[in-house]
């Protein structure tokens, strides 16, 4: 039976526009991948444990404007960081990260389950409709203690808290400009406050296009009459690592509480099976699930991804680098070609540009090819880990890198930084020591010809 000419035409257009497909879905998961990368960056950057500043400051060391606040109360220390877009690149205008547990008020924050009635249209009605006495379970009802803690932060909100004028009444910003969008993200306390925000938000003019949730082994915020209300005006994205109790918590445990939106659960690696409530534990997941998509990407469009973000370059060189030696232990191997990922976005905060040697690039060639390619300094990587004695999954990563002069073929030094998983998972330990490494690549390139 032959096909007619409408059906060849249809057939025709469907093989042209398949690849297209396939790309523009692609790209739209790499972009979805960024965006929860750098939500899970900004809740670790809300804490203020040393992985935590040390996150901040990376933050900030790539361009982001950020400030931090915390309201410190009877009921509550309310903590917080605001972070504007300084680059765009289909990122949000704004970012507001909220820390989760850390001290024994945020634990106290926690135990107060007890529900209050949920209303109004601005902080002081919202704090009345709380103090309410007899209103039932059809109504919506919210946890009393991320009640208190949202009203906290809302404080910020009326009074300015001395931001820049840029900074000032985000509220009233995204309100009287149409199209700005804030993403709330947060880690379990953090995300239970951040989804009750963006709910006040929305009450108080904020509309919802402009407003996106992220969280990470958050509770529940309220009732299931809230749930109702929220489920479908709230872009929220849950994610939740398999075996991590928390976000059950209130809705087994204590009764009267449902979650609400979509919830993705991911595998937690068995060497990190003992904490998986850990943002650290987030975090390695939200990194290589944005190396996998940024693969997918790269295979499909045959070109890599160089989003250099806004930061500058410590130097003013182009560098060219051999590939990265792996000297892992057979359980870490699976860790290696993130890390390899890792390595080469943060060449990118080291050299104006770059060139990476191909795999099978011969050692003893690669000074030729580094002139060929107009390269000025030659780097020589190697990772390698070493296991804590007498601790089971711990070990000591270790960045090590030879440094050469392309010009006149002279080495300039050999050079380790390190760091253990006693906090951070293998990739996120390897992430600090090459963050290390870039950080004083400015003085161990001086006096390299053409730097």
């Amino acid at each position: 039976m032959k096909l007619n000419k409408a059906c060849l035409l249809l057939v025709a257009l469907l093989l042209l526009t398949e690849p297209c497909r396939a790309l523009a879905g692609a790209a739209e998961d790499y972009k979805e991948a960024r965006q929860i990368y750098l939500a899970a960056v900004s809740c670790m950057a809300a804490y203020q444990d040393r992985f935590g500043n040390l996150t901040f400051a990376a933050l900030e060391q790539e361009g982001w404007e950020l400030r931090g606040f915390q309201k410190n109360d009877v009921a509550v220390d309310a903590k917080f960081f605001l972070m504007r877009t300084m680059g765009g690149d289909g990122l949000p205008d704004y970012l507001l990260a909220v820390a989760g547990t850390e001290s024994e008020k945020d634990v106290s924050v926690d135990l107060r389950w007890g529900k209050v009635p949920y209303g109004g249209t601005d902080r002081q009605e919202f704090e009345a409709y709380s103090q309410r006495k007899g209103v039932t379970g059809d109504s919506p009802l919210v946890h009393k203690g991320f009640h208190q803690y949202v009203q906290s932060m809302l404080v910020f909100e009326e009074e300015g808290a001395d931001l820049k004028p840029e900074q000032h009444r985000l509220l009233e910003r995204l309100r009287n400009e149409p199209g700005t969008e804030l993403v709330l993200v947060g880690h379990s306390l953090g995300g239970a406050a951040a989804t009750l925000l963006a709910a006040r938000l929305l009450d108080m003019g904020v509309l919802p296009e402009e407003l996106k949730v992220i969280t990470f082994g958050a509770p529940a915020v309220g009732n299931a009459a809230f749930a109702e209300k929220e489920k479908n005006v709230i872009r929220l994205q849950r994610f939740i690592n398999k075996g991590d109790p928390v976000p059950y918590a209130l809705t087994q445990l204590v009764g009267g509480y449902q979650q609400f939106g979509p919830e993705e659960h991911w595998e937690v690696p068995k060497k990190l099976e003992d904490r998986p409530h850990s943002m650290a534990v987030y975090l390695d997941y939200a990194m290589k699930n944005y190396y996998d998509k940024q693969r997918i990407l790269e295979e499909e469009t045959h070109q890599p991804v160089k989003w250099k973000g806004v930061y500058k370059p410590y130097l003013e060189a182009k560098g060219y680098v051999a590939p990265l030696a792996n000297e892992l232990p057979a359980e870490l191997n699976s860790e290696f070609y993130y890390m390899n990922q890792v390595l080469k976005d943060q060449y990118w905060r080291v050299f104006s540009d770059y060139v990476m040697a191909s795999e099978d690039a011969p050692r003893l060639e690669l000074f030729r090819l580094a002139k060929e390619q107009g390269c000025q300094v030659l780097i020589v990587p190697k990772v390698l880990a070493r296991k804590v004695k007498d601790q089971e999954n711990r070990y000591y990563i270790t960045l090590q890198q030879e440094v050469y002069s392309v010009a006149d073929e002279r080495f300039v030094g050999a050079y380790a930084y390190g760091s253990n998983t006693k906090e951070f998972t293998p990739l996120e330990a390897f992430v600090r020591a090459a963050r290390d490494m870039n950080k004083e690549s400015a003085s161990w390139l001086q006096g390299t010809p053409g730097k």
